[in-house]
């Protein structure tokens, strides 16, 4: 390779942060920049999930009030929570519960905040209206919103439909009820971020979709889906981890003693045997083990959902869909 020389014949060399000033001082704005992300990052997630995989590999002693350490205990706690997951009778309703919630999450939200984002991105009559209601949950308190909704349950809900008692206490509507109280908070939180994404969608584009006789229909399925095709993505493949770590808030509104037993997730389980009047120090390898075999299940599972809705993007800059419509039409 020819070298190259500066005007009085000196060989030129590429400015690295080694001999460069400049270069330097960019270098160290840089460290100060990342250095609290990467603190949190260590701290946060390196540190705690560390902790977790080594409770995989202790046992609690009684008698010392202690955990000990030993390659065998995880073997031991693997059985524990094979034998628990596959013929437990509450985790028998968790596995139920969690999985009737992630259906309906896909079923219903996921089509229901693009048609509710698409109606007000086109600033609809009664758009701006819907956009306060759906979104108001995600504004006011968590708290606040949990005590107002199970006091419309209990004493307004309950009684107009015709229960004895409180709903949230039937075995048959207990976990009704809670779905559908995170389903409708669910819904504002995607919405902004669906609306702010068709946003972005190409005027110019539009302009020339009008002019061609493009119905709301056609417009929503061949210009706006795919620009939003990946955020929607990226929250299918992601929820598959929600089967696990998702469900309604139990906690918040009942604490670790819930009124019915129909109601349990696989998220709220394991948060109960650590956390709250059920919680005990023993349980913490039973959790931790639990939580490493669930991320080595649901993993996988996302990247390969991952890699199947990157292969199919509709989107035109897409290399793999370029692909595709050559193959198609028999192009070049």
């Amino acid at each position: 390779m020819k070298q190259l020389l500066s005007p009085s014949g000196r060989p030129l060399q590429r400015r690295t942060i080694f001999n460069n000033s400049a270069r330097r001082r960019e270098f160290y704005f840089y460290l100060a920049l990342i250095a609290l992300p990467m603190i949190q990052f260590i701290l946060m997630y390196v540190c705690v999930n560390l902790r977790s995989v080594l409770f995989a590999f202790q046992t609690y002693d009684q008698d010392t009030t202690s955990y000990v350490f030993g390659w065998q205990y995880f073997a031991e706690n693997f059985s524990s929570v094979f034998n628990k997951f596959l013929h437990g009778e509450e985790l028998g309703i968790a596995w139920k519960n969690s999985l009737v919630f992630y259906v309906l999450q896909l079923v219903i939200i996921t089509p229901l905040s693009v048609l509710t984002s698409f109606f007000i991105y086109k600033k609809l009559p009664l758009a701006g209206y819907f956009r306060v209601v759906l979104y108001l949950p995600n504004i006011v308190s968590g708290m606040a919103t949990v005590l107002g909704y199970k006091y419309l349950v209990e004493v307004g809900l309950s009684g107009l439909l015709g229960y004895q008692g409180s709903m949230f206490n039937l075995p048959e509507t207990a976990y009704g009820v809670l779905v559908f109280y995170s389903l409708w908070t669910a819904l504002g939180g995607s919405l902004i971020m669906t609306t702010g994404v068709m946003s972005r969608t190409s005027v110019e584009l539009l302009e020339a979709s009008r002019l061609d006789g493009v119905n709301f229909l056609q417009e929503l399925v061949h210009i706006v889906f795919p620009v939003v095709y990946p955020v929607i993505t990226i929250g299918l493949y992601t929820g598959v981890v929600t089967i696990f770590t998702g469900g309604p808030p139990i906690y918040a509104f009942f604490g670790a003693q819930p009124p019915s037993g129909q109601m349990t997730t696989i998220q709220y389980y394991l948060f109960t045997q650590v956390v709250g009047s059920t919680s005990s120090p023993s349980n913490y390898p039973f959790a931790a083990t639990s939580g490493l075999i669930l991320t080595l299940v649901a993993a996988p599972v996302v990247f390969v959902l991952k890699y199947l809705f990157e292969k199919y993007d509709p989107n035109e800059d897409n290399p793999k869909f370029q692909e595709r419509r050559k193959k198609k039409y028999g192009l070049a």
